[in-house]
Formats: C-alpha cells, structure tokens, sequence
C-alpha cells in the first residue's frame, strides 16, 4: 500500500539494539496491514480504528466493527481526542 511508509524509530538503543530493534519493527511490518474494506475484518485478532477524530463516526465504525469481528478480536482505538471512557466504551457493544 503506498500511503503507507514503514520506517523504524529507535530510543535508547546502541548498535547492536539497533539491529535487533529493526528486526523486530520489521516482523511486526510484516503482520500489520490496513484494511481498505471492513468485510476482510473478521478474521483479525488485533483491530485498530483510525479513522478522522469525529464522535460519530468512531462509535459507527466501533458497531460496524463488532458485527464483523470474531468474539474474541481485541478492538482498539487511536484516537487522541474522543474521551474513549466517558464515550466509546458506554456505546461500543464489546468495549
């Protein structure tokens, strides 16, 4: 996918941290992957949503989701504005 741009960004570590922090960003690259419609969504174990910062939307996309997903998928968030306590996990169906 062109939008995306793989990079690695690395804290504190030395030279030989920063291979193994590298390798490690790199296999995780491999398992992560943006989903351009939500119908291949059901058999992920790990959803994240992000999508623009509107209620609304979020809390949609949340309930589109959890039809879809399989029981035990782990949804997540990204947002950094919607209050996710006082609003997404009193309209979430499986906060």
């Amino acid at each position: 996918m062109s939008a995306v741009q793989p990079g690695v960004g690395i804290i504190g570590g030395g030279i030989m941290g920063a291979g193994i922090a590298e390798a490690a960003a790199r296999a995780a690259l491999s398992r992560i992957s943006a989903a351009p419609e939500l119908s291949v969504l059901g058999e992920q174990s790990v959803i994240v949503e992000a999508v623009p910062e509107f209620e609304e939307l979020a809390l949609d996309l949340f309930a589109r989701v959890d039809e879809i997903a399989r029981p035990d998928a782990l949804l997540a968030t990204n947002t950094s504005s919607i209050p996710v306590a006082k609003t997404l996990l009193l309209h979430v169906p499986r906060p």
